[in-house]
């Protein structure tokens, strides 16, 4: 049953597909996707100031602003932070 595997602290690659049959050629990503959808999600919101300051600091890095490169930004600030407060 999917509820298994979904009750599973962190399922793996290989859980997935002794409850999927024929998933066919979508199987990697069908894999993938129920992988990250159990991954724990952080939603802030950030005063106008905040996001302006973040907003051109992924462009200084990135060279433009977009989703993906917003998303690489904020996970590195969150392992950097992470690093530096545990050492």
């Amino acid at each position: 049953m999917l509820a298994e595997w979904l009750g599973k602290p962190e399922p793996s690659e290989e859980d997935i597909p002794k409850y999927l049959r024929n998933m066919g050629p979508y199987a990697k990503f069908l894999i993938q996707y129920f992988l990250e959808t159990m991954y724990p999600m952080l939603h802030i919101r950030l005063t106008p100031e905040q996001f302006k300051k973040f907003e051109e600091a992924v462009v200084k890095k990135f060279g433009k602003y977009s989703p993906f490169n917003a998303k690489a930004a904020a996970s590195e600030a969150i392992d950097n932070w992470a690093e530096q407060i545990l050492g």
